[in-house]
Parts: C-alpha cells; structure tokens; sequence
C-alpha cells in the first residue's frame, strides 16, 4: 500500500469520527431545554464566583483561637482556598503496611500486663 493511499485513509477516517460527533449533539427539544437550563446554571455560578471568593476570603481571616467554634469554618474556608489557588492535593491511603511482629516483644508486653492490676475480661461480664 502506498503512503499516499495511507494517508488519505487516515484524513477520511478522522474526518468520519468527527462527523459522528456533530452527529451525537441532541436535537430532542427536551434535551435542547435541558443544556440551555444548564448553561444559564453554569454562567449564574461563574457571575458568583468573585462573591463566593470574597466570602471565602473574609472567612478564612477570621482568627483561629484555642477552643473557639468557628475554628472547623475558618479551616474548611481556608483548604478551599488553597486547593483553588495550588489545585487539589492527591489523597491517597498506604495500603502497604509493614508489620513486625516479635515473639520477644510479645512477652516483654504479657509481663508488663501482668505486673498491673488489671481485672480479667470474665469478671467484667455479668
């Protein structure tokens, strides 16, 4: 096969799989009035935006003090901020935990135990 023959295969498959997308766009007049409902959802969000930030911001300034009950807001108003300002930090959970168990170690433990006035699990029962 020629590199010409090729080449002109790819263009008419690329030019098909794009009018396959045009093709998916929704004509149903439902549909219409569902994505211009979301439109006007999307742009009423981002003419809120600068609020929604200033209120963050007035928010995460407020001062964090030891016992004081605004602290979970002033911190949950704060991440926010900084996963829009660094974007969103990958949460991950180590799966892969190394443990040692010892015999030994397990003895020193049973020792310690036994050395306390700790009531057995039986007589805790009624």
């Amino acid at each position: 096969m020629l590199v010409k023959t090729m080449h002109m295969m790819r263009i008419k498959e690329a030019e098909a799989k794009r009018a396959l997308r045009r093709n998916k766009k929704v004509s149903t007049p439902l549909a219409k009035e569902i994505e211009m409902r979301r439109e006007e959802m999307i742009r009423g969000i981002l003419q809120n935006t600068p609020a929604i930030v200033n209120k963050q911001l007035e928010v995460a300034s407020l001062p964090v003090t030891s016992g004081g009950e605004d602290n979970a807001e002033v911190m949950k108003a704060t991440n926010s901020l900084l996963d829009r300002v660094f974007g969103k930090p990958k949460e991950t959970v180590d799966l892969q935990g190394n443990v040692q168990f010892s015999l030994k170690a397990l003895a020193q433990e049973r020792l310690k135990v036994a050395n306390q006035d700790v009531t057995p699990l039986e007589n805790m029962i009624e």
